[in-house]
């Protein structure tokens, strides 16, 4: 057998057993993703779940809207700093200050925004959110330099070539839970391999991977009808989807690519981002995890019941409702009744005879007599007994999840302020869990995306990304060991809605508790009664336990730790103070001599603009005096005419 065939034969080897592992991944999930699926039918009131379910109220979709609202509303913004900030020199604060802009370029460059609003709702609803951190690589054919000559290198009348990678970019690239496969286990860091599916048409597979699916195992085509299969999506029914695996194995440090339609090992790549995790993509969010397995369970199921219930207090109202109508019935001998119902307000119907027909009745001269309406008293009170029983559950719905009403956005106007913050209070506690989880996973998210940008991208980009220049010691330090040395964390309450008088409030807060806090430490420290080092750490202390006082914190970590170093910065700011002075004392001298310059340029103008003025007066004069002489000449000329004319 030849070493071509042996290698068809162990590739073929390798995608039986992905697959094989991928099918049993599923029936190890099963039970999520039918859970999963029941949710998200649920949320999206798809029609054939309602037409059999009743879902007549959106009870999971406002609870799900409601809950996005409150843990992610903004963009989770990173923040980068040096984990010991005690010994962070210029250097560090580069590297630190060209990370962060780097994540917040990619942010405002990409689809960040909608991406993790996807993965965030999806954890709501389904009980799992994942993305991963794609990196995408142009390239371009440049000619090799001789770095002797500095000319290109001919390949006979052609320059000689080379693939230089021109650009770099990173994205957050959204999975629904059903792409999304893990190893089943008990905890996620026993987890050794991931998969994405990738759904894609016949063209595209091809283009993508430069293969062909046998003819044999393609999947029908439409042609140019397009199917209404309601149990597929819209792309599969306007066009056949085949499903790609992507398989990223931490064992071999391998990612991988298989399809169902084809029959052996479509790609191999070696470890594409050198990451020091492997995975593109960080731990999902998880929602009601057991500790016995890494295996979620979406909120719909602990509030199935309630939902349901409310749904069918919503249909019974719909139908009651439908039955209540204002219809009656009259003697068909009054033919002329049957206009009453078409009639306009004020409209009279004559009738022939009405009062001697109503008399020989014995009936009264009333429309009662001949009129009957139909009662829906009965109804009417059934329905409003349906909707406070409604009301009932959907208040114990609201207890169940944990929601205020003042998160909600509706409130009993007799309530009490205290009364309104500990709800308030109460539901951030309920809360509290889910916020962090979205925390920790864009965390994480910008930890993986810090770990390429410091390994992968060439230092060119990174300066034009963020306006750091990226000196080869800087280089030296991102490739070593980056993400030891400085800690990628995400601004604290970063993700939810701001009140803007609130965080008005707290910034002044910060700042009158720094101000207050230097008039009484820096006096105790000039006199020698509290040491420079207790005084920054009494600093520290304080403007940690503020929202704001992060921004603080790098500048307190610069002053001086002892009394010799806090004297040796006074006299420093004490000689630049008198050179300040020196330097003011010799602005006001030049300013002096400025003034005296311009008085006499001053002069100067107003001499010039005098005899100016006395020109234009001598010119005016002399002008004057030719016209009289004119004037003269031509009187004389009238009076005494020349002889002999």
């Amino acid at each position: 057998m030849s070493e071509e065939k042996r290698e068809i034969k162990d590739t073929t080897e390798i995608r039986k057993r992905w697959m094989a592992k991928l099918r049993d991944e599923k029936r190890a999930h099963k039970e999520f993703h039918d859970q999963a699926t029941a949710a998200e039918k649920q949320y999206a009131a798809k029609e054939d779940w309602e037409r059999k379910n009743g879902n007549m109220y959106p009870s999971l979709w406002s609870i799900v809207n409601t809950t996005h609202a409150a843990l992610y509303s903004r963009p989770a913004r990173p923040d980068v700093r040096k984990r010991n900030v005690d010994v962070m020199d210029g250097i560090d604060r580069q590297i630190a200050q060209m990370i962060e802009r780097a994540l917040n370029f990619t942010q405002d460059t990409t689809d960040f925004d909608p991406e993790s609003h996807a993965a965030v709702n999806d954890f709501l609803v389904s009980g799992l959110g994942q993305a991963k951190i794609e990196m995408d690589v142009e390239t371009e054919e440049v000619p090799v330099i001789n770095p002797v000559s500095g000319q290109p290198i001919m390949d006979g009348d052609e320059p000689l070539t080379q693939t230089k990678v021109s650009r770099r970019s990173m994205r957050l690239v959204y999975f629904h839970h059903a792409r999304f496969h893990w190893e089943p286990t008990t905890t996620w860091r026993q987890c050794s391999w991931v998969a994405f599916d990738h759904y894609m048409g016949h063209e595209q597979f091809e283009e993508q991977f430069g293969v062909e699916i046998p003819q044999d195992a393609r999947l029908k085509e439409q042609g140019s009808t397009y199917s209404t299969d309601k149990n597929k999506t819209a792309a599969e029914n306007y066009e056949p989807q085949y499903c790609v695996h992507e398989v990223w194995d931490k064992e071999s440090r391998k990612v991988m690519f298989f399809c169902e339609q084809y029959p052996d090992l479509i790609e191999e790549r070696d470890d594409p981002l050198q990451l020091e995790d492997f995975f593109p993509c960080p731990r999902p969010m998880l929602a009601n995890c057991s500790a016995e397995e890494v295996l979620p369970k979406p909120d719909y199921v602990y509030i199935r019941d309630l939902i349901r219930l409310i749904n069918t207090y919503s249909r019974r109202i719909a139908n009651l409702t439908t039955n209540i109508k204002d219809v009656g019935f009259y003697d068909a001998s009054f033919v002329e009744l049957a206009k009453v119902t078409g009639a306009e307000d004020g409209t009279r119907i004559p009738i022939k005879d009405l009062v001697q027909r109503l008399n020989s009745s014995n009936a009264r001269v009333d429309t009662g007599a001949v009129m009957v309406e139909m009662d829906n008293t009965a109804k009417a009170a059934v329905i409003m007994n349906l909707m406070e029983q409604r009301e009932r559950a959907k208040m114990q719905l609201d207890e169940a999840i944990g929601i205020s009403d003042i998160t909600r956005g509706t409130t009993d106007p007799n309530e009490t302020a205290s009364a309104q913050r500990i709800k308030n209070q109460w539901a951030n506690v309920r809360l509290a869990p889910r916020l962090n989880q979205i925390a920790q996973f864009f965390r994480n998210s910008f930890r993986i995306m810090a770990e390429i940008l410091c390994q992968s991208f060439e230092p060119e980009q990174i300066a034009q990304m963020t306006g750091v220049e990226v000196s080869p010691e800087m280089q030296q330090v991102m490739q070593s060991d980056a993400l030891r040395m400085y800690a990628v964390d995400i601004e604290t309450d970063s993700t939810i809605a701001q009140d803007d008088t609130l965080e008005r409030e707290q910034r002044n807060e910060t700042s009158q508790t720094v101000s207050e806090m230097l008039q009484q430490l820096v006096p105790a420290m000039q006199a020698g009664q509290l040491p420079a080092g207790l005084a920054k750490a009494l600093m520290l202390f304080t403007v940690r336990t503020t929202k704001y006082g992060r921004e603080f914190e790098d500048e307190i970590n610069q002053l001086p730790d002892t009394m010799q170093q806090l004297q040796g910065l006074q006299q420093q700011v004490q000689q630049g103070q008198e050179q300040g002075m020196q330097l003011q004392q010799q602005l006001q001298e030049a300013q002096g001599q400025l003034q005296q310059v311009n008085q006499q340029q001053e002069q100067r103008e107003n001499v010039k603009t005098q005899s100016d003025a006395q020109e234009k007066q001598a010119s005016t004069v002399k002008q004057f005096a030719e016209a009289q002489r004119i004037q003269s000449e031509t009187r004389q000329r009238e009076m005494f005419p020349a002889v002999g004319m």
